[in-house]
Parts: C-alpha cells; structure tokens; sequence
C-alpha cells in the first residue's frame, strides 16, 4: 500500500497482540482492500515465530503472513 502504520504489541511468554493504532489515509488507487485486510491481520494476530530470515504471523495456529528478508 500507500500509507503508513504505527502502534504497540503487548507480549506474554507465547502470545502477541499488535495494535496498529495511527494510519495515514491517502487514496491508494489499485490496491483494493490490501491495507484494510492487513491492519485486521496484525489486530488478529496472536502469535509469532522469528527465525533468521522471517517472521511468520498467526492467527489460532494459522499461519497469515510471512516477511523474509531480501
């Protein structure tokens, strides 16, 4: 997308909570409902994994989005 995130986690030995909190709201034309759906996957996520190259999000043991480094 276009714009821009920010906000907290809170964490316990093996659950997350993300809240993004502030998003900037500019007109992102072709991208549908990408950011929409991202900022409820972060909101959902309950859980993490950090290996060497990603990070893996889930939700009730679902993995929903894997970052890796390039």
């Amino acid at each position: 997308g276009c714009n821009k995130l920010s906000g907290n986690f809170s964490m316990t030995s093996d659950k997350i909570s993300l809240h993004p909190a502030l998003a900037t709201r500019y007109m992102c034309f072709g991208k549908g409902n990408l950011e929409k759906d991202f900022i409820e996957c972060l909101s959902k996520t309950d859980s993490i994994a950090i290996n060497k190259n990603s990070l893996t999000l889930y939700i009730q043991k679902r993995e929903v989005a894997i970052f890796a480094k390039k």
